[in-house]
């Protein structure tokens, strides 16, 4: 990236205080859903990621620096939340509290990423439950606007971290390919987990 293009971005981020990075950087912390304890830590981590963004960022190929920026924000602070908290599994399903859901023998709930033919407990597909006429981006970018609404806690409490980072995105109006992109997946993964985001029993608390 050449000097003049780089200067640009900095002003554009860092000029006012910095208001256009903080924006950016409160919102995924918010869209984290971490403790308040840990939100300047996560802003430490976002400030030096951009700077190493700006290091790294290739402006010959298809991708906005937000963009690029953006992916790795997220993929380091998924970096810090299994070094640095309790939550070691990602894959772990919460109670409306954020508290680690249990079974009765008292052992994690782990959420796998669901594929489109896996069988839910009734033998039904799971692709057969999608729930068509639902528009997930459309009803969770309207909820968003309320980050503690107990809906969106149950929703979220349901997926598996691949799924939340897609509907993360999917709430930031970026499209499938650039999804599957930051996320390093591939057309079939990336569609598996729509099918589990938009089955009928995760988005029934929504409705």
């Amino acid at each position: 990236m050449e000097n003049f293009e780089r200067e640009q971005i900095e002003k554009e981020y860092l000029s006012n205080d910095m208001r256009k990075l903080n924006k950016i950087c409160k919102f995924l912390i918010l869209r984290k859903n971490v403790p308040q304890m840990y939100e300047d830590d996560l802003y430490s981590i976002a400030r030096i990621t951009f700077v190493e963004s700006l290091k790294t960022f290739d402006s010959s190929k298809k991708c906005k620096f937000q963009t690029y920026f953006i992916g790795n924000a997220w993929r380091a602070f998924y970096d810090w939340t299994r070094d640095n908290t309790r939550w070691k599994r990602c894959n772990l399903q919460t109670d409306k509290d954020g508290k680690i859901a249990r079974d009765e023998k008292n052992n994690p709930i782990i959420i796998p990423d669901i594929s489109i033919d896996a069988p839910t407990e009734d033998g039904v597909d799971l692709s057969e439950r999608v729930a068509s006429s639902f528009n997930i981006e459309e009803e969770l970018s309207e909820e968003f606007g309320y980050s503690n609404d107990d809906k969106i806690q149950k929703y979220f409490s349901k997926l598996s971290k691949l799924q939340k980072q897609i509907v993360m995105y999917l709430t930031e109006g970026y499209d499938s390919n650039e999804i599957q992109g930051l996320l390093h997946i591939d057309n079939k993964r990336y569609l598996d987990n729509m099918k589990a985001i938009r089955s009928y029993e995760n988005i029934k608390v929504l409705m």
